[in-house]
């Protein structure tokens, strides 16, 4: 199947988890931010090359899940004192992977394609 393809596929079955979460569970709920960030990243592939996104889903194939283990296990609550707990929770737990994950997303989109163009600048200077 056409890269491209799989892409749109991901990005479709995203965009409709994250606003099944943001509009029948809570406006506030933070999963909606790591479905939102998928599908953001899967927009921006939706642009690149092939080589782009096997690059990033070697990335994405482990984090995911990762994530996903992750958020399951952190507490629901984080109770504390007055409110305040030095441990995190699950929403904290979702915020930071969910940024973690579109800052890595984003690093190895932008150093794959440099590093593309600059492969495809010096097949070009090459050529006579």
């Amino acid at each position: 199947m056409n890269y491209k393809k799989n892409i749109m596929i991901l990005l479709v079955i995203s965009f409709i988890a994250t606003l099944v979460i943001f509009y029948f569970f809570t406006e506030m709920d933070p999963n909606w931010l790591s479905t939102f960030s998928l599908s953001l990243i899967f927009f921006i592939l939706l642009f690149t090359k092939e080589a782009i996104f096997n690059a990033w889903k070697k990335f994405g194939v482990w984090y995911i899940p990762l994530a996903a283990v992750l958020i399951f296990l952190a507490p629901s609550g984080s109770g504390g004192n007055f409110g305040y707990s030095m441990s995190i929770d699950r929403e904290g737990a979702t915020i930071f992977l969910s940024a973690i994950f579109i800052i890595v997303s984003l690093i190895i989109i932008i150093l794959k394609s440099i590093k593309l163009r600059k492969q495809d600048t010096m097949s070009n200077q090459k050529k006579p």
